[in-house]
């Protein structure tokens, strides 16, 4: 990974006059991450670059891991596309869409919400997130005193929920996600954009910022796109690297066009 501060001017000229497709993940890269969902905030002057860049040639989307409902409402930019639950959904170009799942899934997932919220009263300070097409189970908040504790009944929870086949397992920062058991994630919803939505733009028309594991899937469809991780990650597939949001601002910001 290459610190991005250090070819902002080759970048920049790269990109001068050319129509891209700019992705953004919303928590950790657009917003800080909060104690709970709920708080998650943009700053008015990201939301304002936004918009500048969604009314140029430039076309942004935000690929997150809430669902479309949620980080529509945090963005509210209608200019803006956006993907939600790992690319599980999605609103692109006025059509909403979403990956059709089993009958097994469904109520798999319905199950496991169930159980996590039992699991929720015993621990102070932990969250369950229904986002419909998967859960989370945030834990940022948890006591220290009860984190071991925590950490052996969900550990044995997990296991019961996934054992059946119909869902598995992601793991965020301090989060656990329970997700259907299907063959998609954020890189196979870039896929379809480039096939289906983007078909005038190459890989490398393509600039992605996000900070978290289920952005690597992304990072790995687009080894020759323009790709950038909040924080320096040793093994990481991004190119580049900036060490805060400030620095997605500053990128950001710098491409406007004038």
């Amino acid at each position: 990974m290459l610190p991005l501060s250090n070819h902002l001017t080759q970048i920049k000229r790269r990109l001068q006059g050319r129509k891209t497709a700019i992705m953004l993940d919303f928590d950790g890269t657009l917003s800080p991450i909060a104690s709970t969902p709920q708080r998650a905030r943009i700053h008015a002057g990201i939301k304002k670059v936004l918009e500048k860049l969604s009314q140029s040639p430039h076309a942004v989307y935000i690929v997150s891991g809430r669902s479309v409902a949620d980080v529509k409402k945090k963005i509210g930019i209608a200019t803006v596309s956006y993907a939600g639950n790992h690319g599980m959904e999605w609103e692109v170009n006025g059509k909403i869409k979403t990956i059709p799942l089993p009958r097994g899934m469904k109520q798999a997932l319905r199950t496991a919400k169930k159980s996590l919220r039992r699991v929720q009263k015993n621990f102070p300070g932990t969250l369950v997130e229904d986002k419909q097409l998967t859960v989370a189970f945030h834990y940022r908040d948890i006591k220290k005193s009860g984190a071991k504790l925590f950490h052996a009944q969900i550990a044995s929870l997990l296991g019961d929920l996934t054992r059946d086949k119909h869902l598995k397992i992601g793991k965020g920062k301090k989060v656990f996600e329970l997700l259907p058991n299907i063959a998609w994630n954020k890189g196979f919803f870039v896929r379809l954009l480039l096939k289906k939505e983007l078909k005038n733009l190459t890989r490398k028309d393509i600039i992605y910022i996000g900070d978290d594991r289920t952005d690597e899937d992304v990072f790995r469809v687009l080894p020759k796109g323009l790709t950038i991780r909040v924080g320096k990650q040793r093994g990481s597939a991004a190119r580049y690297y900036v060490s805060s949001l400030q620095g997605v601002y500053q990128f950001l910001a710098g491409i406007v066009p004038h």
